[in-house]
């Protein structure tokens, strides 16, 4: 997988830079040149329009589940401690909602 190169190639680059010390008047300049370049030679992205008509309980069902999901978190917060209980509270709650519901709708 094309993936599996990108990450490889982030941890190793990562391991190699965290060695120095960069000035940030070198650093700034450096990304947004290197991000600039990526940019410009990122293909083109043509999105393909589908109507989707999801059921009228989908909306509330989302809620509910997220809701019951935060608080359940919260119920544990003791129990987690206060930096795996944020953690799990942000985004892989919420995703793990939005992923269900739209894996259902296809």
């Amino acid at each position: 997988m094309a993936s599996d190169g990108v990450l490889s190639d982030c941890l190793i680059t990562g391991a190699v830079v965290t060695g120095f010390e960069i000035p940030l008047i070198v650093l700034l300049p450096t990304l947004i040149g290197i991000w600039t370049a990526a940019m410009k030679s990122w293909p083109a992205y043509t999105p393909t329009l589908r109507q989707s008509n999801p059921p009228t309980w989908e909306l509330p069902a989302r809620v509910l589940i997220t809701i019951v999901l935060i608080v359940t978190l919260t119920g544990f917060a003791n129990i987690l401690g206060p930096r795996l209980a944020g953690a799990l509270s942000t985004y892989p709650v919420i995703i793990s909602v939005l992923g269900a519901f739209s894996l259902n709708l296809d």
